[in-house]
């Protein structure tokens, strides 16, 4: 149990993630005419492997700049169907897939869209992106080893208010989330 004479802050990190979920919403929402919500689930410390394993996810591998340290965004497929549907003039729902690949042209074009918001919305709450490959499998990834640690931070991504599903950003392990605690 905290004392009452700590003041414990929110990491410098965490906070610029929750403050990228929420431009995130904003951009996406104004651009597309939608109501769109990234809402902040929270984050864990986890084996990269463990990260590997999320099922039907579309990932974008990113370099922080500054550090020379490797990011990984993961998001539900689903975010990537219902927003394109929804730009091209639908209902926003997931149609039937009749297609051998993972997405359209149109979905592609969009998920690498969706994505480069991301990061435009990271710099400007101070952490230095720039975007790497996409990939629509984690196989394509070595960034970190299995067994090391990476902070995965989780959203649950909201069109009107319809769940669609969860969005995923992953950093270091080892980068620096520090609690300032202040004493009286």
């Amino acid at each position: 149990m905290e004392s009452e004479n700590s003041l414990v802050k929110e990491t410098i990190l965490e906070e610029a993630i929750k403050r990228m979920g929420l431009k995130i919403s904003d951009m996406i929402s104004t651009k597309l005419k939608i109501l769109f919500t990234c809402k902040y689930y929270g984050k864990k410390l986890v084996p990269y492997d463990a990260v590997q394993r999320l099922d039907r996810k579309y990932y974008t591998f990113s370099l922080n700049n500054e550090l020379n340290k490797p990011c990984l965004n993961i998001m539900d497929v689903n975010i990537i169907y219902m927003l394109t549907n929804r730009i091209l003039g639908g209902e926003g729902i997931v149609e039937i897939r009749k297609f051998k690949e993972l997405f359209t042209f149109s979905e592609n074009y969009f998920g690498k869209m969706f994505i480069e918001w991301i990061v435009e919305a990271l710099r400007l709450n101070g952490i230095n992106m720039e975007l790497g490959k996409i990939a629509d499998s984690p196989k394509y990834y070595h960034i970190y080893l299995p067994e090391e640690k990476v902070w995965q931070f989780t959203f649950e991504v909201y069109l009107g208010q319809q769940n669609i599903g969860m969005y995923y950003i992953c950093f270091d392990g080892n980068y620096e989330i520090k609690q300032d605690v202040q004493k009286e």
